[in-house]
């Protein structure tokens, strides 16, 4: 492995277009040549999903960002260190100002193997510390350019590690698919028991114990204590404990009085991301975290609604209509607990809601299973990108 910078690498990199003829609003066009922009970027390559088009006369116009098939794309603005190779189909597009191309000596580097080099942790970390701005993050063409990168000197190594990385990923995406049509299958499941209508209803805070967090704001540990969950822990169907933050067991103790969460119950987050709710399975005895800015919902030996139908009905399209509607605040939004507890639940049978329940639980069991795949080879290519492009 030999350490360079980026710029000293046999590879053509420029920018996107910055000058007058930048195109207007007015010029995007229903078809042309197409105007990459970041919103294109997904899973290595460029989509069609929100593309905009241009003119051939604009695009003449435009001497700077003319992309060819196997170029290397990357995101240098809001969005930063996002990469993408250019397909076949692309050749001789636009990118905008957000984007820098990357255009190496195929007789040296392998496209690909430099793209999942500036996806590695170690470049990623580079950006985060060379990135300019607050409210709009940039990372200027000569910064980009200052990027120290391993290169393998080999391009046959280079291919063999790039499809080592690129077999993973195909798993990791078709495991991701596979969750995600599971995902359907349990809303359609939902739709097709519950789609009657004609259910008595009844406010969800007399079905249930409707409660939230504490309000206050209690003074941080440093490194240890009992963790603190807010809305932002809260995130893929779990509770993201990775950048939790600890408070004293005196805090512990007395938030818990209000708000004490036990296995069975429900969080539903009120601020920011509002709703995307989580059964807790985790046993009482290990729980050791208080919350704030989420509701909690608990459920009573005679409740007459499950905490699996009652879940599932706030993913459905009926809390987006019953709830959302109702949130509040600017760019901060949230949902008062006085909205949640008035929100009018339908009552479908004890019965019909516990068959239900066995249908989903066979399809969260093999969900489980995807997900732990998933997980297990994001941690291989975790491990194999510290292995080429470690420090």
């Amino acid at each position: 492995m030999e350490k360079m910078r980026l710029e000293n690498l046999e590879c053509f990199i420029s920018d996107g277009n910055y000058s007058s003829k930048y195109p207007r609003n007015d010029e995007f066009l229903d078809e042309g040549v197409p105007f990459i922009r970041c919103n294109n970027f997904k899973n290595n390559t460029i989509i069609k999903k929100e593309m905009y088009y241009i003119s051939k006369e604009k695009h003449a116009t435009l001497l700077k960002g003319h992309v060819k098939e196997g170029d290397i794309l990357i995101t240098t603005r809001g969005s930063l260190g996002e990469v993408a190779i250019v397909p076949k189909e692309y050749e001789n597009a636009n990118i905008n100002a957000q984007i820098v191309l990357l255009r190496v000596n195929s007789e040296k580097i392998y496209n690909r193997y430099l793209m999942w080099e500036l996806k590695s942790p170690n470049v990623q970390n580079q950006i985060i510390r060379n990135k300019t701005g607050t409210t709009l993050q940039q990372l200027p063409i000569n910064r980009l350019k200052g990027i120290e990168i391993s290169l393998e000197k080999d391009i046959q190594k280079q291919i063999s590690i790039a499809n080592k990385l690129d077999k993973i990923q195909e798993i990791i995406d078709t495991r991701k698919m596979q969750i995600e049509e599971l995902d359907k299958l349990i809303k359609s499941q939902f739709v097709e028991m519950f789609q009657s209508g004609s259910y008595p209803k009844e406010e969800l805070g007399k079905l249930c114990d409707v409660r939230d967090g504490t309000h206050d704001s209690p003074k941080y540990l440093e490194e240890s204590g009992y963790k603190f969950i807010t809305s932002k822990n809260i995130i893929n169907s779990e509770i993201d404990f990775s950048e939790v933050k600890y408070i004293s067991k005196q805090d512990y103790d007395r938030f818990n009085t209000r708000s004490k969460v036990n296995y069975g119950d429900i969080l539903m987050p009120m601020i920011g991301t509002i709703g995307k709710p989580i059964i807790i399975n985790i046993p009482d005895d290990e729980i050791d975290f208080a919350i704030k800015n989420v509701a909690l919902i608990k459920f009573l030996d005679n409740s007459q609604v499950t905490n699996i139908y009652i879940k599932n009905l706030f993913d459905s399209d009926y809390f987006e209509n019953a709830i959302l509607q109702n949130k509040r605040g600017g760019t901060q939004k949230f949902i008062a607990l006085s909205d949640i507890r008035k929100m009018q639940i339908e009552i479908p049978p004890i019965e019909l809601q516990e068959q239900f329940e066995q249908k989903f639980q066979q399809i969260d069991k093999q969900k489980f299973k995807l997900q732990k795949s998933l997980e297990e080879m994001e941690i291989l290519q975790e491990s194999l990108m510290d292995k080429y492009f470690g420090e």
